[in-house]
């Protein structure tokens, strides 16, 4: 096994005004424009089409895992050890992963200091022992699980030791996971922002919450009667570690001063994959030590976009505003972008009023100049189903990574200025229609097709052309029943995870 897929796939499974006059109408004829999509008012006024908080991505963790980095004894072996404070030991796993496991021996010690051989413990009491099969799909590695019942808690002592040298050197070679699942203590983590860019801050925000108090849909409220001592170790794409304490002092991104959460931060300085680990050593009220670590995988983007000024919108054809963002580039845009904005305007009586929601797939256009346009459009009908009137502005604006969703620039607001209006924003509208959702549909018809051609729907075809059969995201294969087909053709990347 890659020790770099294993190291990512044990962190993975341990746990985006100005005001003006109103606009006089135009007709002008229509133009081709690139497919965007939009949505009522009702979708986004509420917050729910806003980059989400990063506390709902957030980990919560009631396990410790240790990296086992072996080292050269005086007698040949390889061995590695550390003691880890178990603070209820009534029920407690331990899950040994590793490509070299079977050639491992390891043994714990108990606080009363009584040696257990793991390889024994079939034949110890209060230790059951079990091989599995632990991720999903292509993704599964074997490893043991060793869970331990009524023995005391207090501080453990783990040793593993091999007669043979570990295959590679450059990383860990394996991971022990130990779980205290009587424990009410967790650990919950996230990131303090999504602004993950080359060159800046990334924050990540930790606190020790008690289970019981906890709901699974809140963000869990920090313990200030325990006494942590948290640390953070961040591991760059070219292989350096950095490793930093956190702080509750209300300087780290971690909120106040004082309120049991902590905050660490680390430059990112250049683009890549970054794996972060939490690692929290605590005392209870009651004087127990407990041990509690988060895993994170995230990624940094060399990119950068400053947004500016007012967007002078244009119109095209006779229900279509085209939106031009401008900005200066900052680093190296990638060549498609995820764009989205909230188009407002005033009612009768001059009170700001929702439009819709706007977005889309946008390939940016550079100018000599440096600058690039990124351009959104809106249907007019919009405008007439809300009532609305000039002036108009954009709110929430966000520029956004397309692989990875990463804000690569944010404005708030942003005033439109317009000089003329089409028809189509003075029409009468009675609802949202599939056209205004989805953008206009192409007029083709359905061919290719020999039975239930309501299955299918959305499928087109013209003269000198193919149906293509498209597989779902991480598809094993393709799903299709090609017997329903003719002039078809089959696209299959099976078992991937690409970016749609």
């Amino acid at each position: 096994m890659n020790r770099r897929k294993l190291s990512l796939f044990v962190v993975l499974s341990a746990g985006l005004i100005l005001a003006f006059s109103l606009p006089a109408l135009s007709d002008t004829p229509s133009a081709a424009s690139p497919k965007q999509v939009a949505a009522p008012p009702a979708e986004f006024v509420t917050g729910k089409l806003n980059l989400p908080d990063p506390k709902q991505a957030g980990i919560r963790s009631q396990w410790a895992m240790l990296p086992v980095e072996l080292q050269p004894a005086a007698d040949g072996s390889w061995t590695w050890t550390q003691a880890v404070p178990i603070d209820n030991a009534q029920d407690f796993a331990l899950l040994v992963l590793s490509p070299d496991r079977l050639a491992w021996d390891v043994r714990v010690e108990t606080p009363d200091r009584v040696e257990l051989n793991l390889k024994d413990a079939d034949r110890l009491a209060g230790i059951d022992h079990t091989v599995g099969q632990l991720g999903e799909g292509a993704a599964q590695y074997p490893g043991d699980v060793y869970t331990f019942s009524g023995y005391a808690p207090g501080e453990w002592t783990v040793r593993v030791s091999s007669a043979t040298a570990p295959a590679s050197k450059a990383g860990p070679s394996g991971y022990l996971l130990l779980a205290d699942r009587q424990s009410p203590y967790r650990l919950f983590t996230h990131l303090s922002s999504y602004d993950l860019l080359a060159g800046r801050e990334v924050g990540l925000v930790t606190a020790i919450y008690h289970d019981q108090a906890a709901s699974e849909d809140s963000s869990p409220s920090a313990l200030q009667d325990v006494k942590l001592d948290p640390e953070l170790r961040v591991h760059f794409p070219n292989g350096e570690e950095f490793v930093t304490p956190m702080a509750d002092d209300g300087k780290h991104a971690d909120g106040k001063a004082g309120d049991g959460v902590y905050g660490g931060l680390v430059k990112v300085p250049v683009a890549g994959e970054y794996t972060a680990q939490v690692i929290v050593r605590g005392q209870t009220p009651q004087g127990q030590s407990f041990l509690r670590t988060s895993e994170h995988v995230f990624p940094v983007i060399d990119a950068g976009l400053t947004l500016q000024g007012v967007a002078n919108v244009e119109v095209q054809g006779a229900s279509t505003l085209r939106i031009p963002l401008v900005g200066k580039i900052a680093g190296k845009l990638p060549g498609q972008l995820l764009v989205a904005a909230e188009v407002w305007g005033r009612d009768a009586q001059g009170a700001a009023v929702p439009v819709a929601w706007i977005s889309g797939m946008v390939t940016p256009q550079a100018a000599a100049d440096g600058s690039v346009t990124l351009p959104l459009n809106l249907d007019a009908h919009w405008i007439a189903l809300a009532k609305a009137s000039a002036p108009f502005e954009l709110r929430q604006v966000r520029v956004q990574d397309s692989d990875t969703h990463i804000p690569i620039a944010r404005l708030e607001m942003t005033a439109m200025k317009i000089s003329a209006l089409p028809k189509a924003a003075r029409s009468v509208v009675s609802g949202a229609t599939q056209d205004m959702l989805m953008g206009a549909h192409p007029a083709a018809t359905l061919t290719g097709i020999k039975a239930s051609p309501s299955a299918y729907v959305g499928a087109s075809t013209t003269s000198g052309s193919k149906l293509m059969l498209v597989h779902g995201y991480c598809s094993g294969g393709n799903p299709w029943p090609t017997a329903d087909f003719t002039n078809y053709a089959v696209f299959v990347d099976a078992n991937q995870n690409r970016s749609h």
